[in-house]
């Protein structure tokens, strides 16, 4: 199901050529997924596409400290040192549509921080480049939507970029930079592709904290943009204490 919506549904049809359209969404969606689940040592699996990691990629042990530490997961972690990134990352990309016939598509990143800290960047969401992003601001991105920090962010955001203008929604207190280490999140993308618009939902898993909304058709990555999926952390200008990113069952799109 959609984030603040509900499921799609085929409606009963009366003509050939609503049945033809029908038959179309039925053979079409999905026609394509792809996957990040937990890594094997410190090799990426991947599903649909393969997956580049950035960093020290590794395979943390199951630990019943926390709900996400008893998660099977994939961790990129940093060295202790400034402008350090780490990162997964698919290289496959989505292709956003404006047109009815293309029922559009779905992301779903599961991820959490095993090491962060205010003053540390971070993107967890699609982006108009399968190149590593490197440790630079998250509105410095072509193209992007997704869950982000700048270094001088106090709560995590819900970031939009097109045509160099960038939209920012704070996702308040329960989002708090520095704060979230070992706390599961899940942050679901739904892209309509008739009205170009994108529906997203960020969710503490751990607490069942939530921060919704619609991103305009305006304001989101542009029709013609392919989008490929990141996960990234960065120490920013600090030097300690390292940045690590962890995604678990995963980052999931289908279209």
């Amino acid at each position: 199901m959609p984030p603040g919506g509900a499921a799609r549904q085929l409606a009963v049809k009366s003509s050939a050529a609503d049945h033809a359209t029908a038959w179309r969404h039925v053979i079409e969606l999905p026609r394509r997924q792809m996957q990040c689940p937990p890594a094997t040592g410190t090799t990426l699996s991947g599903l649909g596409t393969t997956w580049t990691g950035a960093g020290t990629i590794s395979t943390p042990a199951l630990g019943s400290g926390s709900v996400w530490e008893g998660t099977a997961r994939t961790r990129a972690a940093t060295t202790a040192a400034a402008g350090q990134s780490a990162a997964i990352r698919s290289a496959l990309k989505l292709l956003p549509g404006a047109f009815s016939a293309h029922p559009g598509f779905r992301a779903r990143f599961l991820f959490g921080f095993q090491s962060q800290a205010a003053g540390h960047r971070c993107f967890i969401g699609l982006q108009g480049s399968a190149a590593a992003i490197g440790n630079v601001e998250p509105d410095t991105l072509a193209s992007a939507i997704g869950s982000a920090a700048r270094s001088t962010d106090t709560n995590l955001q819900l970031m939009s970029r097109r045509a160099g203008t960038t939209d920012w929604v704070d996702l308040g207190n329960s989002f708090q930079v520095g704060s979230l280490a070992n706390v599961p999140l899940e942050l679901a993308l739904a892209h309509d592709a008739a009205s170009a618009t994108f529906e997203w939902r960020m969710t503490r898993l751990d607490t069942g904290a939530t921060s919704s909304g619609t991103v305009t058709s305006a304001n989101s990555p542009g029709v013609s943009t392919q989008l490929a999926a990141h996960a990234r952390a960065t120490t920013g200008a600090l030097a300690t204490p390292a940045a690590a990113i962890e995604v678990a069952g995963g980052i999931a799109t289908d279209y």
